[in-house]
C-alpha cells in the first residue's frame, strides 16, 4: 500500500470504529484502515487514515466520499501529508547546558537528519528534523516521556516532552485533548482548567469548543501571555499535566498551532457560524503528525504535520 494513496479522515464521530470505514471505504479497493486512539482511554481521537492499494481508487473515494454522514457527523477527506519534524520541549536548570549539538548527537542514532535544521532556541525548545518519517516516530517513541542523556554526561532533570512540531507551532498556548463524553459527566468548565493552568504562569485566557448544543467538542486550548514568560509557562505546563486529570477526566497536552487561513476559512463555512467555534484559538496537533492537505479545515495544524 502506497504512501502516496494514503488519505486523511477528519472530524469522525467518537462512535465510529475501523469496521465502520473499512465497510464504506472498500466498496472503491483494497484498503488499510488506522483510527487513532487516546493511549489512555483507547477512545477514538476524532480522526484517522485510510490506505488505498490503487491510487485512482483513493482519488474515487476522496471525490464521492468527502462530507458522507457517519454516525451522525459529516467527515472530511484530504491527502495524508507527513511530517518529519519533532518539538522537544525543554524545562529545568539542567536542560540549559542540551545544545543543538546534543540534540543532532542524540537523535541522529535514529536515523539521517537535517542538521541545519535541528538546534535549540533560547535554550528552551528544541527542533529536530529526521530525512525520513520512520526514523522521526521511532525518535519519539523511544524519547517522548525519557531522560535525554548526551555522551559527556548531561541528563535532563526532567523527562523531555517530545511531539510533532512545525513553523506553525505557538508556543504559548497548550492545546489539551480529553474524552468529551467524561468530561460532560462531569461538567468540565473553563474554570477547571484555567486552576490548574495557573499554577504554571498568567492564564489570558481558556477556551473549550462546543457543538451547538453546548457539548464539549473534546480539546481546548489554554493560552499564557505573549512573551517569554508565557512561552516557558506552557512547556511546564505540557510537561508536568499531560496524562494528569481534571475532575477525574484525563487530559493530553502539547503546543497549539496557529490555523493558516484557508483553513480558517473552511472552518466558518462548514460551521455555518462563528459561535460554534472559536477561530482565532491557533489550533492544536488534534490530528497527531499529519495534516489533511486538500481536505480543508477543521481542528489541525494544516497540510504539510
Amino acid at each position: 500500500f502506497p504512501d502516496e494513496s494514503s488519505l486523511f479522515i477528519g472530524d469522525l464521530s467518537r462512535s465510529v470504529n475501523e469496521d465502520m470505514l473499512r465497510k464504506l471505504f472498500e466498496q472503491l479497493g483494497e484498503v488499510e484502515v488506522d483510527i487513532k486512539r487516546d493511549k489512555v482511554t483507547k477512545n477514538n481521537l476524532g480522526y484517522g487514515f485510510v490506505k488505498f492499494r490503487n491510487r485512482c481508487h483513493a482519488e474515487q473515494a476522496k471525490r464521492k466520499l468527502n462530507g458522507l454522514e457517519i454516525a451522525g457527523r459529516a467527515i472530511r477527506i484530504g491527502w495524508a501529508q507527513k511530517n518529519t519534524n519533532l518539538f522537544v520541549c525543554l524545562v529545568g536548570d539542567v536542560e540549559r547546558h542540551i545544545t543543538g549539538e546534543h540534540l543532532r548527537e542524540i537523535f541522529s542514532e535514529f536515523g539521517p537528519i537535517y542538521e541545519e535544521d535541528t538546534f535549540v532556541k533560547r535554550n528552551k525548545y528544541g527542533f529536530v528534523k529526521f530525512k525520513h518519517r520512520l526514523h522521526a516516530e521511532k525518535a519519539k517513541a523511544a524519547l517522548d516521556g525519557k531522560h535525554l542523556l548526551t555522551k559527556n554526561g548531561y541528563k535532563t532533570m526532567k523527562p523531555v516532552r517530545i511531539g510533532w512540531g512545525d513553523a506553525n507551532t505557538q508556543r504559548n498556548c497548550v492545546h489539551v485533548q480529553f474524552e468529551q463524553n467524561s468530561a460532560s459527566s462531569v461538567d468540565l468548565k473553563e474554570e477547571d482548567f484555567k486552576q490548574q493552568f495557573q499554577r504554571f504562569g498568567v492564564v489570558n485566557k481558556v477556551s473549550l469548543p462546543r457543538y451547538s448544543d453546548k457539548r464539549l467538542k473534546g480539546y481546548g486550548f489554554i493560552h499564557f501571555e505573549e512573551n517569554d514568560e508565557g512561552e516557558e509557562s506552557a512547556a511546564r505546563a505540557i510537561t508536568e499535566l499531560t496524562a494528569s486529570p481534571i475532575k477525574g477526566v484525563v487530559i493530553m497536552c502539547n503546543f497549539g498551532k496557529r490555523q493558516n487561513q484557508r483553513h480558517k476559512r473552511f472552518a466558518q463555512k462548514k460551521d455555518g457560524m462563528m459561535g460554534d467555534m472559536d477561530d482565532d484559538d491557533g489550533y492544536g496537533d488534534q490530528y497527531g503528525a499529519y495534516g489533511g492537505g486538500g481536505g480543508g479545515g477543521g481542528h489541525y495544524g494544516g497540510g504539510g504535520n
